[in-house]
């Protein structure tokens, strides 16, 4: 359920030209050398499992954005035709001025206003199968190579956190309702995903 939400946070920043929703850290080796990086999780309604998608920046794109988990779901209340849960998400955006402003520097307050700006407050119900009266609240913004820092490429602390390039992210609480009528998982369908 919350990938489904997380899909839906900013889909709508015009300068952002890779964006998957939530991104969960993989861990892979590379010359020998185990690497931890952020790749799409995908709720693919084809059920494509092997849709991972790389998010490690790089000088041709122009903007990353993707959604990592804070910490894991909680209940708020569990009635009898419900539950109220409640997560935390952190809105990653990595970007290259060379390629939106043509290399004019730009304040990350300002770009963390505009992906601010874009981050809805609720969700409409329609969006979702088993998830209703989804809210939306911003709790904090952080800047620079410490978002990346449980990540292992040594280019995001070196090379592509100082300008033209940079990095803002925005935490969010979301709370939602979920309906006790969803489906029951049955094992060995790779689309259960809720």
């Amino acid at each position: 359920m919350i990938t489904e939400i997380a899909y839906q946070l900013v889909k709508n920043l015009s300068f952002i030209d890779k964006w998957v929703g939530l991104a969960i850290p993989m861990r892979k080796m590379i010359e020998k050398k185990e690497k931890i990086f952020p790749v799409a999780y995908n709720i693919d309604p084809n059920c494509d499992v092997s849709e991972y998608t790389d998010l490690v920046p790089d000088s041709k794109k122009s903007a990353i954005c993707y959604c990592e988990k804070i910490n894991e779901i909680t209940f708020e209340q569990i009635r009898k035709n419900y539950f109220i849960a409640s997560t935390d998400l952190r809105i990653v955006l990595w970007y290259n001025l060379n390629r939106i402003t043509e290399g004019d520097y730009i304040d990350e307050g300002i770009m963390a206003a505009n992906l601010l700006a874009k981050i809805p407050r609720t969700l409409s119900n329609s969006l979702f199968t088993y998830v209703s009266s989804v809210n939306i609240f911003p709790s904090g913004a952080m800047t620079g190579a410490l978002i990346f820092s449980k990540y292992t490429y040594e280019e995001v602390r070196t090379q592509f956190v100082t300008h033209p390039y940079g990095a803002v992210a925005v935490d969010v609480n979301i709370q939602y309702v979920i309906n006790k009528c969803v489906e029951e998982l049955i094992p060995g369908l790779k689309c259960n995903v809720i």
